[in-house]
């Protein structure tokens, strides 16, 4: 009877943190800086506000949008017209408005993917054309 009475309370006990863990895992926050994407199986279900939100476990998944101004820098190395080599330095400053972070998680899923995917080709781009209209002399 004891390994029996043993083996139940075992049972009973990963029972017990089973429950525990899904209904700790059932509420989410936000920090005021960041909107939540509520994900149900992988889609795009909702945006969730800053403050405390709630999820259904295992299907659901919050991922974070922030939506501070951030500023992203950039090395390169270009030419000026005259075929004069520089290194310059670059940055763009950009926020994700709030109002769009589901189309922004629905296009990038997320802001560094964004900035990887769509601001960074466009920012090289750029800067080489813009550089390489001026000699090397005129830009200093």
């Amino acid at each position: 009877m004891t390994m029996l009475n043993h083996a139940r309370e075992v049972i009973l006990g990963v029972i017990a943190l089973t429950l525990i863990a899904i209904i700790s895992s059932m509420w989410f926050t936000i920090d005021a800086t960041e909107r939540g994407v509520v994900l149900r199986l992988g889609a795009l279900f909702r945006t969730a506000p800053p403050g405390l939100g709630f999820k259904i476990p295992l299907l659901d998944s919050v991922a974070k949008i922030s939506v501070q101004t951030n500023t992203y820098h950039w090395e390169m190395n270009t030419y000026s017209s005259d075929q004069q080599s520089a290194d310059l330095h670059a940055s763009v400053t950009l926020h994700a408005a709030p109002d769009q972070v589901a189309e922004l998680y629905r296009r990038f899923q997320g802001l560094e993917q964004l900035v990887k995917r769509a601001v960074d080709p466009i920012v090289k781009q750029q800067v080489k054309v813009v550089f390489g209209q001026y000699t090397a002399v005129r830009v200093l």
